[in-house]
């Protein structure tokens, strides 16, 4: 009030001051100072200043909004924006106030409203996206782009001109930018929304130039195609993308790049681990430059992955105590849902609750959390029960938590969805040992070793320790001990070699199971030594490896076990 009985040149000239320095604060990534300063500004204007002095008002409210989104202060967002959309002279002006107000809708779960602002804008920008999208549409864009892709080389698409007055295109292009990385924000959801927005983006880049935004797009590309099995493909888009962000310097976009190059695409043609330290580089790039949601997202998907490369859980526990400050203090209640079941095994795993398998932890309570969770939590919470229930050999628990097909289908196309699928083929066999629908149930298990055949040639690194664990569990089931015995061997050398700890123990405890049960059926699997003899090697083998990957817990039931079997002299020896 007291602002606004000064005269109008001095108000402007507090709000040029307010509005200079919210650019240098968000420059230094102090985001709220630079949106305490954009405010300030923005109170300083009055109504008619919209008229006055339009340019000045449109860059403190665009800015201020942005900066908003930036220090995670989302649910003020609207009210800055609102005034854009009402003054905006061209659709043009309002594409940055509206951006910033898509991203704090995503973040804070209006997912309906940001896809209707962000489609609606479209249209008035001259690009009509259907909603829903008509696969047999999505597929022939998909597959005519990729056509015009493969007679372009990796020079040619780098060294196209730069789009640079074409204000309508690169709104365009920024609209389609924020639509995608909204969803991707939203646990990946409306996979083929995401890939229609990916292909009218690297479309309009072919057609009229590179923008900062092209990096994202290819990577968002990459992403989509994968779900097509063209692993090569996107990991030549991966590569275009991350030569285009060197390109720009857009330090920004890094961590939205390296999500899906780092997060989806490069794990299916390299290991895991390889991918964990860009993951995490980018967790620590998006909290410097205001990123949060993809800070988060990075840093969520480094926790989840370093858990499926099976590095020392304790390397693990230092990726998510980094990150669960952050998204405690955003209050980032999606990311935490879907974060805190991983994080909750890994507590279990490293002995820090009294019964590894109770349904109420630490961190979180299973029954609790499914009562209130949805959509890919729920996955989360099924997958990391599963994990537990397997890794422990509670099979009769495990069937309890087991994901169904449907729920597989909504799920991304990524390593983590094959770990599931596979954690569904083994708990489906021991429950055919169990006489549980036999036929059904092996029926579904062949179609998913069919599936791992398939992938494990293009993704050798990470699928292929899982293809023959699940051959040689079916081989086992069958009597067909020697084949048994064989893939067992490659899965425990494929292991070793890919350095995974956890899925090391695996292997060889499962090799081990495979001959105590042939022991106790009072079979005799290979010359005169006995099956419980031929086991012992592999239970101390299973054993050092979970000691190295850090599951305590782990060890001391393994222990047990193995002093129940074979006594205390065989772990003193």
């Amino acid at each position: 009030e007291a602002l606004q009985t000064r005269g109008t040149k001095e108000r402007w000239a507090i709000a040029t001051l307010c509005f200079h320095a919210g650019q240098v604060a968000a420059k230094l990534s102090a985001f709220t100072e630079a949106s305490n300063a954009f405010d300030f500004g923005v109170q300083s204007l009055s109504p008619e200043d919209w008229r006055e002095n339009y340019d000045l008002s449109l860059a403190l409210h665009s800015h201020a909004a942005e900066a908003h989104v930036g220090s995670g202060l989302i649910h003020d967002v609207d009210d800055i924006v609102k005034p854009v959309i009402q003054h905006a002279r061209v659709t043009t002006d309002k594409v940055t106030a509206c951006c910033a107000l898509i991203q704090a809708q995503g973040s804070a779960g209006r997912q309906e409203d940001a896809i209707f602002l962000g489609l609606s804008l479209l249209e008035e920008l001259g690009c009509v996206v259907p909603y829903p999208v008509p696969k047999g549409q999505l597929l022939y864009r998909m597959l005519r782009l990729l056509r015009r892709l493969s007679r372009m080389s990796d020079g040619q698409i780098l060294r196209l001109p730069r789009m640079t007055d074409n204000r309508e295109k690169i709104g365009i292009l920024q609209v389609l930018h924020v639509i995608t990385i909204n969803f991707l924000g939203s646990s990946l959801s409306q996979p083929a929304m995401m890939a229609f927005v990916s292909i009218l983006s690297v479309e309009t880049t072919l057609d009229f130039g590179l923008t900062v935004f092209a990096a994202s797009a290819f990577s968002m590309l990459g992403m989509g195609i994968t779900r097509l099995g063209k692993f090569d493909d996107a990991a030549r888009f991966a590569r275009i993308a991350k030569t285009l962000l060197e390109q720009f310097g857009a330090i920004a976009f890094l961590p939205r790049v390296h999500m899906t190059n780092y997060g989806i695409i490069q794990p299916w043609t390299r290991p895991v681990r390889e991918c964990l330290d860009p993951l995490f580089y980018a967790y620590r790039i998006g909290r410097q430059t205001g990123d949060l949601q993809f800070a988060v997202l990075c840093g969520v998907k480094c926790c989840a992955s370093s858990i499926e490369a099976g590095i020392p859980l304790v390397q693990v526990l230092r990726y998510w105590k980094s990150l669960y400050h952050v998204m405690l203090t955003q209050n980032d209640t999606l990311s935490l849902a879907i974060t805190l079941p991983h994080m909750q095994r890994v507590h279990n795993y490293l002995g820090l609750t009294d019964d590894p398998l109770a349904e109420k932890g630490d961190l979180i309570d299973y029954g609790e959390a499914k009562a209130t969770a949805s959509g890919f939590a729920i996955l989360m919470l099924k997958y990391a029960r599963m994990h537990l229930c397997y890794v422990f050999n509670d099979y009769s628990r495990g069937n309890e938590n087991i994901i169904e097909p449907k729920e597989l289908k909504e799920a991304p196309r990524s390593i983590e969805l094959m770990s599931m699928l596979y954690l569904r083929a083994a708990l489906l066999i021991e429950m055919v040992r169990m006489n549980v629908k036999r036929r059904i149930h092996l029926r579904e298990v062949r179609r998913i070793i069919a599936k791992f055949d398939q992938l494990s040639k293009g993704s050798p690194h990470n699928l292929t320790d899982r293809y023959y664990l699940l051959m040689a569990e079916m081989s086992s089931l069958n009597g067909n001990d020697d084949e048994a015995y064989r893939n067992f061997v490659v899965a425990i050398s494929v292991t070793k070699k890919e350095r995974n700890l956890l899925m090391h123990a695996l292997a060889q405890e499962r090799c081990a199971l495979h001959f105590l049960r042939k022991a106790s059926s009072g079979q005799n699997l290979i010359g005169h030594e006995s099956d419980r003899e031929l086991a012992l090697p592999h239970l101390l083998a299973a054993l050092e490896s979970y000691k190295d990957w850090g599951g305590v817990a782990k060890v001391l039931r393994l222990r047990q076990s193995i002093v129940q079997l074979f006594g205390e002299e065989v772990l003193a020896q």
